[in-house]
């Protein structure tokens, strides 16, 4: 139990006093390698609201400073929850200090990576009246040609973080594991209360893995997989402290789940980069709601954290008008009239619109890849999920819509995997000929095999826009438009003729990014 203290009257009027003045003290991310910028912390009813706690990560890798954070929290504060994995506070505001008072004295030690409110969050929903409908985005997302290939293991879970779940619905009936109910930190099986105290998460459960093939209601994109409901809130409204869709998320990772899906405000906070680290280092994928506000997310960059930030799409394939997007969004999924699961009664079910809906769905296709590849590492899958987006907006890797719109067809088939480069034959022969085939290039985008006589080297190639790991890169053949199926062949290109056995590296791109592995052979005379 973490030690409680009352705030020194010294530190209170410390704070009340500098709160106001120290302006280039700030709540940052320093992880990002840029300077701190300022932050002034506002509330935005029904989305992010101040709960009169804070979340402090002290900076990491210094011990003298690590230690003297802890010091300030633990002597100063009453500490309401210590997250081990994230090495977080989460601590009491004394009476008539403000959130960012508080947060600007405390960055002006030095002694902390960032400090933010523990938001109450909401959930991230645009509801409509509940009816039956037709689920389309299965139709959109090609889940049923993804489906031919594989449905899910029920050893591989997705764990949803929302507001519980309506257990006894016919659509959960397969699969479901223990429950946790993350405010009272207790099990469902030990007494914990997970049914759904909102129906937002019987809803986001059912987007995940609503079970399929059993002659009800609709399915959901992984519908033979595990699931497991982790209940965030005791509230009727859904809101949540933030520090409790975190705890959750990571209690899903340590309990094997591959996927945390969080359909709730607070997308763009520090701590949910920093849980995004600890769910990965646990062998799992944090997802998180992009939020409703119609917001540009300008940054962080995407590919710089360990979290799936997913906004929502219509019916259209075009970003719905409510979701957030930008350069911090990584990818989009189906989001706006979602038929899913209802907790009504137990075989009810409603039509819903959010980036609440297109996060478990996002996470499903997250835990699909991670069920039909044993031994894959999130790495891999956070890979595989962003290539094997069907791309929407403009061309390649956008400032809206990231990676493009979630495809559980290309995802199972593999498509959008690592490039990889196939060369035949293995030496090779001088005066002799030779094939390459590459796979698992984005379908219609143009590709090219490049070779080095000089070595390994950073090289950057501008008629693909990529950088390249050889040295003095020669394009072997002409630049091709990979097939539909991410595919593309050069056949029987002529090996120049050589008096002399030489080394020869091979590496293979596709515009705008991704590179094939290297591969050494010889040249034989």
């Amino acid at each position: 139990m973490m030690t409680k203290m009352r705030m020194s009257s010294y530190v209170i009027g410390a704070i009340a006093a500098c709160g106001a003045v120290v302006s280039s003290a700030v709540a940052s991310d320093n992880r990002t390698g840029g300077e701190a910028q300022a932050v002034e912390f506002v509330e935005r009813p029904g989305s992010l609201e101040f709960s009169g706690a804070m979340i402090a990560r002290p900076v990491q890798n210094d011990a003298g400073k690590n230690a003297a954070a802890r010091n300030l929290i633990l002597n100063n504060f009453v500490v309401n929850k210590y997250i081990d994995l994230n090495d977080e506070y989460v601590f009491q505001l004394p009476e008539g200090i403000t959130e960012n008072q508080a947060a600007r004295t405390l960055m002006a030690t030095g002694n902390f990576e960032y400090i933010q409110p523990d938001w109450i969050c909401y959930p991230q929903l645009n509801p409509n009246d509940p009816s039956r409908g037709s689920q389309w985005h299965h139709t959109k997302m090609e889940s049923y040609a993804g489906w031919d290939v594989h449905t899910g293991n029920s050893s591989t879970r997705v764990g949803i973080c929302d507001t519980g779940l309506r257990t006894a619905h016919e659509e959960f009936a397969q699969h479901r594991a223990d429950g946790w109910n993350a405010v009272r930190n207790q099990w469902e099986s030990q007494g914990g209360n997970v049914q759904d105290i909102n129906g937002h998460g019987t809803h986001t459960s059912g987007c995940a893995a609503a079970n399929g093939n059993n002659s009800r209601g609709g399915l959901g994109v992984g519908w033979s997989l595990g699931h497991r409901i982790l209940r965030v809130s005791e509230s009727s409204n859904g809101g949540a402290n933030f520090s409790t869709l975190t705890s959750a998320a990571i209690k899903a990772a340590q309990s094997g789940d591959k996927c945390s899906s969080v359909s709730y405000s607070g997308a763009d906070s520090a701590s949910v980069r920093t849980t995004g680290t600890t769910v990965k280092n646990l062998g799992g994928l944090l997802f998180w709601a992009a939020g409703n506000e119609s917001r540009n997310m300008p940054s962080p960059n995407r590919d710089s954290d360990d979290v799936i930030i997913v906004g929502a799409t219509t019916s259209n394939d075009v970003r719905a008008s409510f979701s957030n997007y930008g350069v911090y969004v990584d990818l989009f999924a189906p989001g706006d009239n979602i038929f899913s699961t209802w907790n009504s009664h137990n075989s009810s079910y409603a039509i819903l619109s959010g980036t609440s809906m297109a996060c478990p769905i996002a996470a499903g296709v997250g835990a699909m890849i991670f069920s039909n590849n044993p031994g894959i590492t999130p790495d891999q899958v956070e890979e595989l999920l962003k290539n094997s987006c069907t791309d929407i907006g403009a061309t390649g890797v956008d400032s809206i819509y990231g990676y493009g719109r979630v495809n559980l067809k290309n995802a199972m088939s593999g498509i959008g995997g690592p490039l990889t480069l196939d060369i035949s034959p293995i030496p090779l022969n001088g005066g002799g000929r030779v094939t390459f085939n590459l796979t698992n290039v984005q379908p219609s985008t143009d590709c090219a095999v490049y070779y080095s006589i000089s070595g390994l080297g950073q090289t950057f190639v501008s008629e693909l826009n990529v950088t390249l790991g050889i040295a003095n890169p020669i394009r072997a053949g002409g630049i091709k438009t990979s097939d539909s199926n991410g595919n593309a062949n050069w056949s029987n290109l002529p090996v120049p003729t050589v008096n002399r056995r030489f080394y020869v590296w091979f590496q293979a791109a596709e515009r705008n990014g991704r590179v094939s592995d290297i591969i050494d052979t010889w040249v034989d005379p």
